[in-house]
């Protein structure tokens, strides 16, 4: 079909909490026909359809070099290296005391990494595969990182679990769907929490318990998660031939 005839497609907006992608773009080059992905990051949904809107005018224009520049996630990622570094100097001055959030999560991280099977093992009971044990770190440092912006720096050394409050869970679960992650990232998150909090339990730990109902936190759903077309029969003949 000849070019002017041809219909062009227009890239949609998109999101995928795999490696921190976040928002984005996948497109084709204009001339190459290359695979390419503009990322907005992981921001608030408004910035990345403003962002969206900016690029796909730009793109339709075939103005590619503006489109490229268009980066709202850029600022979101130089604050994200900042927080990164003071939370690294934290680390370093404040030592956990007994009982603290940090304390149970080195705990929870030891814990998991015993329990973590070897690549080519199958399943057994009780085992995690390291990419899970990987995610489950990261949740939770996720989590001790919000402790320590709601609460000052080094908070999350200083609280003991005990000392969590309803509205500090309720918090950190409308800040995750206010970054646009999926109902499905958010409850993995929360549950992340309820895992601390249970691991603090344990007598190393000072039996810690919550001073009020788990069972009775208000919870704000993520991001409904994005029907996705299965291939057709002609499409997938066309791969084949391709292959």
């Amino acid at each position: 079909m000849p070019e002017s005839r041809r219909k062009r497609r227009i890239p949609q907006l998109r999101h995928t909490d795999t490696r921190g992608i976040g928002w984005h773009v996948s497109y084709r080059d204009p001339k190459t026909g290359t695979p390419k992905k503009q990322r907005f990051g992981m921001v608030s949904k408004s910035e990345a359809v403003r962002a969206y809107e900016a690029w796909l005018a730009a793109w339709l224009q075939d103005d590619q070099e503006t489109a490229a520049s268009i980066r709202p996630g850029h600022s979101a990622k130089v604050a994200a290296r900042t927080k990164r570094a003071e939370q690294a100097a934290v680390r370093t001055e404040v030592k956990a005391e007994p009982g603290s959030l940090v304390h149970v999560a080195s705990g929870l991280f030891k814990y998991d990494e015993s329990r973590v099977r070897d690549p080519n093992q199958a399943r057994a009971a009780g085992t995690i595969a390291p990419r899970a044990m990987l995610n489950r770190r990261k949740e939770i440092k996720d989590f001790l990182a919000f402790i320590n912006e709601r609460h000052g720096r080094g908070a999350s050394a200083r609280l003991r679990v005990s000392d969590l409050e309803m509205g500090d869970v309720e918090e950190y679960n409308r800040e995750l769907v206010g970054k646009g992650f999926s109902a499905a990232s958010v409850n993995g998150r929360i549950q992340a929490v309820k895992r601390l909090i249970d691991r603090s339990g344990r007598p190393e730990y000072g039996q810690q318990v919550l001073g009020w109902n788990w069972d009775s936190l208000d919870r704000t759903p993520g991001r409904a998660a994005e029907r996705r077309e299965l291939p057709t029969l002609k499409q997938l003949k066309a791969l084949v031939e391709a292959a």
